[in-house]
């Protein structure tokens, strides 16, 4: 699974299996995309997954090249197991974070 990450604002990443065979110049492919937003709480900073809405059937989603912040890139191990988690329901231990599968 290549699991990239886009920025599309200061507290926004798109987050998602990178489709290089259909991403050229002008647009990047993702695969069951979901949204990580940035929070700020008592506790300091915390990364919250969103669903997309209104994904195509085929589970892809382009996004423009000249709407994103910069090019795809390896997110942290800890947003990578967020990703699987969310959508997967797998348990991936991402160092000192343990992320549960759905419904746990």
């Amino acid at each position: 699974m290549n699991v990239r990450a886009i920025i599309v604002s200061p507290w926004r990443i798109i987050i998602g299996e990178h489709l290089e065979d259909l991403s050229n110049g002008t647009v990047v492919a993702f695969k069951r995309p979901i949204i990580i937003e940035e929070l700020i709480t008592e506790k300091g900073m915390t990364l919250m997954p969103i669903p997309m809405g209104m994904i195509p059937p085929t589970g892809i989603v382009l996004f423009n090249y000249s709407h994103i912040i910069c090019d795809p890139y390896e997110p942290p191990e800890n947003m990578t197991s967020m990703y699987i988690q969310a959508t997967t329901g797998l348990v991936m231990n991402a160092g000192k974070e343990l992320f549960k599968g759905r419904g746990q």
